[in-house]
This record gives C-alpha cells, sequence and structure tokens, in this order.
C-alpha cells in the first residue's frame, strides 16, 4: 500500500500508463457522439464542419496520455 505521496504517484502513473491504449480506444469509439453532442450547440455550420473534421481527422489520432504530466498535476492539486 502507498504511504507516501510520491509512492501514490508512482501507483497512479502505472495504473494510467496500463490503461493508456484503452482510452485511447474509447475516445476513438466516442467520435459519433461528440460530433452529433456538438452538432445540437447553437454555433453556425462552419464551425461545426471544423469541429467535426477535427475529431475525425485529428483528434483520434492524436490523443495522447502523459503519466507524467499526470503525476506533477495530481501531486500539485492533492497537495493544495
Amino acid at each position: 500500500m502507498a504511504r507516501t505521496l510520491d509512492e501514490m504517484v508512482s501507483k497512479g502513473k502505472r495504473k494510467l500508463e496500463a490503461k493508456k491504449e484503452d482510452m485511447k480506444e474509447m475516445y476513438r469509439d466516442a467520435r459519433e457522439h461528440m460530433i452529433e453532442a456538438f452538432k445540437k450547440l447553437p454555433f453556425g455550420d462552419k464551425i461545426k464542419k471544423h469541429y467535426e473534421k477535427m475529431i475525425r481527422e485529428v483528434a483520434a489520432d492524436n490523443y495522447y496520455v502523459d503519466p507524467e504530466k499526470w503525476g506533477r498535476n495530481w501531486k500539485r492539486k492533492i497537495s493544495m
């Protein structure tokens, strides 16, 4: 069991590292829902088309999980 803050961060980073590929796949699976939900917002057609293109062509292929960044941010937040 983790007893220090640094041990807790290490454990969290290991868990995040282990599931980051699953998270990427879940993000890809959620694309259609994200696009449909955005279409319901009061933005113009041009903005909606750009959003859809970004989600389909850019975001899904560039989804990135950074355990190191997560660890730094978690430790900062939990220490406040």
